[in-house]
């Protein structure tokens, strides 16, 4: 800390220990400050941020500026006229530092003059002074800035500039000022105060250069990443030449800075001069870039989001980090959407859900379910489009804004987004109009149909509206056999299905599905007889109709070998296994086996117990 101190001592006895054979002054008079990329910070106004061992800067910044110095001739009529001796300057003011513990930084400057106008003429490319300097900090800020931060900056400025051009002092200059800051919310108020102390110089307006010199400077935090300030910087000489255009100079500026977390940073402005003076530029432009590394040396400059205070627009709160407003600071939430496909008035579940956002992005994918289907982690601010489909069904619905935080109810009423008619009438081999019909659909998807059952009066006939598609449609009555009809619905169109009804030939008992006649085939082959096709339809309809899973068993009789009898039964179980199967009973309800000649259910001496031998029984191995 002692050491520290010193530091602007030391400047200050520096200042005889160098010279320079050059005549002139420094009419460009612009150190910027330690642009370390803070917000809040001034351009020309020295700030007692909180800094910390360890970090450093470094950035230019380019400047164009008009007016620097002038020659005041007066004539014995009253009028006044300026010859311009330094002007349209163009140059990139560097400036780097680094600091070396918490209250003490180093920083130094130096203005690259690529273009100017003097006396003779362009000047061509120059340098300005090089300045280090040090501050050191009396009072840091607490966290946050939100507190009054003091310090003292002493400064040595090297005659490396272009004296004979007015771009630099011709020996050693040097101060010295003490610098205030204090910051509330998000505006903060700085202000320094010294002296410039420069070798002396006579000319026809300048006589004496030492200087009272002071600045103030307003920001304000339009984020916590961007600031704006106005400042204003006044020299008052010690002594005056007591000519026109030798006033005090006093320029004000205004300048704007963001900076990003990783620390890079961009900054523009301008300033304009306010009293004539040396230094005190007509007007001047500014546009800047660099990067300063930012740490945290303790738990009072950073809060357990990681946010450096700097950078915390909540720095008492931590950051919810999930792709809202990260950079900020501050807590935070997503909004979510609860889906809820409905039917008639009622919860579907099931329905295929896609939400898409409306302003582009990312679609995401569910399935409802009886209760509201939550859609998190969602955009505050965006818009979203649900879209529904299950079945013979489909609809949409779409949200406005979603609040931060807010989880937003969002129905899709469903409704057929095709039909069709279908007319049945059902009769007997005579075509006459059959009673006691009961028909039932089986198998429709969600929504293609309103109710199971099919609508059928006394003579058999019936209409209903019904999703597009194809749907199974199961019709018998008593005494009849069971009938099985795909239908193919055509959307906005109408079929008549008309059904044949006959005497049953099937029957379910509790262990197999009893045909009541036998199935035939070729001699000798498995090949099925045509006659045997309808009893067959019946089988598949009845299986198709209760769920059943069956073992097709063929069986023979006993003439022939044992094994050419299993090979045959087996091959005539297949065979009715693939019927069944182009039926549309599903194949993971079949298995097929042949017996042969093992499990007679007559004796094999006779033609008719033959011929009951020879035979294909379902037998039923699971139903629901």
């Amino acid at each position: 800390m002692s050491r520290a101190l010193l530091a602007p001592v030391v400047c200050l006895i520096a200042l005889p220990l160098v010279a320079s054979a050059q005549e002139g002054f420094d009419a460009h008079a612009l150190q910027i400050a330690a642009l370390d990329g803070d917000a809040r910070d001034p351009l020309l106004v020295q700030r007692p941020g909180r800094f910390r061992g360890g970090e450093w800067f470094a950035g230019g910044v380019f400047e164009f500026a008009q007016g620097l110095l002038a020659q005041t001739t007066v004539f014995k009529d009253g009028r006044a006229e300026r010859s311009p001796w330094l002007t349209d300057l163009f140059a990139l003011n560097v400036s780097a530092g680094v600091a070396v513990h918490e209250r003490v930084r180093f920083d130094v400057a130096l203005p690259l003059v690529f273009a100017s106008r003097g006396v003779d003429g362009p000047n061509g490319v120059d340098v300005g002074d090089l300045r280090a300097s040090t501050m050191i900090a009396l009072l840091r800020p607490k966290a946050g800035d939100l507190a009054l931060g003091l310090g003292i900056e002493g400064h040595l400025d090297l005659p490396t500039g272009a004296s004979r051009e007015f771009l630099g002092q011709r020996t050693v200059a040097g101060g010295a000022s003490v610098a205030a800051s204090y910051a509330l919310d998000r505006f903060t108020v700085t202000a320094d105060a010294g002296a410039q102390l420069n070798p002396a110089v006579e000319a026809v307006n300048v006589h004496g250069s030492d200087a009272f010199v002071a600045g103030l400077g307003v920001g304000v935090l339009a984020d916590s990443a961007t600031g704006v300030t106005l400042e204003a910087r006044v020299s008052a000489p010690f002594v005056k030449a007591g000519q026109i255009g030798t006033e005090t100079p006093a320029e004000l500026l205004l300048t704007a800075r963001h900076r990003w977390t990783q620390g890079a940073y961009l900054l523009g402005g301008a300033s304009m001069g306010v009293s004539p003076g040396v230094g005190a530029g007509a007007w001047r432009v500014f546009v800047g870039a660099g990067f300063g590394r930012v740490k945290a040396d303790g738990p009072g400059d950073q809060d357990k989001d990681g946010f450096l205070d700097p950078d915390d627009a909540c720095p008492v709160d931590a950051e919810v980090v999930n792709g809202w407003k990260d950079d900020d600071g501050c807590p935070d939430a997503l909004a979510a959407l609860d889906v809820r496909a409905t039917w008639k008035g009622a919860p579907l579940s099931g329905a295929a859900l896609t939400l898409t956002p409306t302003s582009g992005g990312e679609a995401r994918a569910a399935v409802s379910t009886d209760a509201p289907t939550r859609l998190a982690n969602l955009t505050p601010t965006s818009t979203w489009r649900a879209d529904a489909a299950v079945g013979c069904l489909s609809g949409s619905a779409e949200a406005g804004a979603l609040a931060e935080g807010a989880v937003m109810p969002l129905p899709v009423a469903l409704i057929r987004a095709h039909e069709g008619r279908v007319i049945l009438r059902v009769v007997d081999a005579q075509h006459n109009p059959v009673t006691g019909v009961s028909a039932e659909w089986k198998g429709a998807d969600v929504g293609c149909v309103d109710q199971p059952t099919f609508p059928v009066d006394a003579s058999g006939s019936g209409a209903e509206e019904v999703g597009a598609g194809t749907h199974a449609l199961f019709v018998t009555a008593p005494g009849a056999g069971l009938i099985q009809r795909d239908v193919i619905v055509p959307a906005g169109g109408e079929v008549v299905v008309e059904i044949v009804l006959a005497p049953t030939q099937v029957e379910v008992t509790h262990d197999e599905v009893v045909t009541l006649e036998e199935i035939h085939f070729e001699f000798n082959s498995d090949v099925i007889e045509a006659v045997s096709f309808p009893l067959l339809d019946e089988v598949a309809a009845t299986m198709r109709r209760f769920d059943l899973t069956v073992e097709v068993a063929g069986h023979t009789d006993a003439i022939g070998s044992g094994a050419y009898n299993v090979e045959l039964s087996g091959r005539r179980a297949a065979s009715v296994v693939r019927y069944l199967i182009e039926k549309g009973v599903n194949a993971d309800r079949l298995v097929s086996r042949g017996y042969g000649e093992v499990d007679p259910v007559a004796s094999n001496a006779t033609d008719s117990g033959r011929a009951r031998n020879r035979r294909v029984v379902f037998v039923i191995l699971k139903r629901p």
